[in-house]
């Protein structure tokens, strides 16, 4: 057999598979076969799915959306362990926790070390705020440093992600419930907490790849830091009602 009727053999294998006889009429074949080298390749590897990703070229190669879940999102976290206060711990401690920790959220466990309840900084701000005290002569609120436990959200009242739960469904969480640390659950085990530097990160390492923290800081925050002096507020921008209007008029 002559070398272009050698190359013919396997394209005339993968006609006959998808409904190109040889032995049909001339017509029939004429009328059934592709326009284009895509489209005859798009037949032939749906009959041979196995052959498709050496079949079809690069160019024409169709690429599956990846659903990103809470449970990637842990992963990727920086800081994906669970940290925790104890019910009857002090504010104070638990401030001092976060602080050590830089974390923005604390689980409170009982002494079961049974979940029931949780902590972020707003609601320790809030401690201070409403439940402290002036007194006469003193120099610093007092009466704030009270139990975990008569500040913490309640774990009834806690909204969280299943560890199935897509990226999507956990922006949508938080931008509705106005919650930005979100627990994952799976049954009845907390695996992690997720918060939007979490969504940030996953973001930005999926669409610039894995790079040096230095490359990074280098790229995106130098060129971007330093407020410039004299910097003041828009004259339209001094209420949430006006921010609108001022960046209406910015653009």
């Amino acid at each position: 057999a002559t070398a272009s009727a050698m190359s013919r053999r396997p394209l005339l294998r993968l006609t006959a598979r998808v409904g190109l006889g040889v032995g049909e009429s001339a017509a029939r074949r004429t009328s059934a076969w592709p326009t284009s080298w895509h489209s005859c390749m798009q037949r032939c590897v749906a009959y041979i799915p196995d052959a498709a990703p050496s079949l079809m070229p690069a160019r024409f190669a169709t690429t599956t959306k990846t659903t990103v879940t809470a449970l990637d999102l842990l992963k990727q976290s920086k800081n994906s362990s669970v940290h925790v206060a104890q019910e009857e711990e002090a504010v104070l401690t638990a401030m001092q926790r976060m602080c050590e920790e830089n974390v923005g959220s604390l689980v409170v466990r009982d002494a079961q070390e049974r979940v029931v309840g949780f902590i972020t900084q707003r609601d320790l701000m809030r401690a201070v705020v409403q439940r402290g005290q002036m007194l006469e002569h003193a120099q610093e609120p007092v009466g704030w440093n009270v139990q975990v436990a008569t500040i913490m959200t309640p774990s009834k009242d806690l909204v969280y992600l299943s560890p199935t739960d897509t990226l999507e469904a956990a922006r949508s969480l938080m931008a509705i419930s106005g919650k930005r640390h979100v627990p994952v659950i799976s049954g009845s085990t907390l695996l992690g907490v997720i918060n939007p530097k979490d969504i940030a990160r996953f973001l930005h390492l999926s669409t610039s790849g894995e790079q040096s923290a230095k490359t990074d800081y280098v790229s995106t925050v130098m060129p971007r830091k330093g407020m410039p002096l004299g910097t003041r507020l828009h004259a339209h921008a001094h209420s949430t009602t006006d921010v609108g209007n001022a960046c209406a008029l910015v653009s």
